[in-house]
């Protein structure tokens, strides 16, 4: 199982699509920047909408505050990451912060179009760096 995040969703050639979950929130994202892609991927049969329950959202907050990368997060990142970690589910993404809180998770991930987040990023060692 796999949990598209939108940049796979505007950016993935339909097929691999296939079998995607995606959050709801994903389909505001997605009108407001392509309305074209918008149509077609929410016209498509094969991906699996879902909302998110609030204990979901919950553990994915932790998640993030414990890795750092919370405050860089939009709602509906938290939405994707929350399917993520619920449904053990990799997930499919180019945004280093998601790929560093799942990686803090040791829970896979899979890059949209670029090589992917190579180190674990803790907010102590930006504390680190700065000193």
């Amino acid at each position: 199982m796999r949990v598209l995040d939108t940049a796979a969703l505007l950016h993935w050639p339909v097929d691999q699509l296939a079998d995607g979950v995606c959050a709801i929130s994903q389909q505001a994202e997605l009108e407001r920047v392509s309305p074209q892609r918008s149509l077609l991927v929410q016209s498509l049969d094969s991906i699996e909408w879902r909302d998110v329950p609030p204990a979901w959202l919950q553990d994915a907050k932790e998640a993030a505050a414990l890795s750092g990368d919370l405050p860089r997060l939009s709602d509906v990142d938290v939405d994707v990451l929350a399917l993520a970690i619920a449904l053990d589910a990799t997930l499919v993404t180019d945004d280093y912060r998601l790929q560093n809180t799942m990686q803090a998770l040791q829970r896979p991930t899979k890059s949209v179009g670029t090589t992917g987040a190579c180190l674990l990023y803790t907010s102590d060692a930006a504390d680190e760096e700065d000193r």
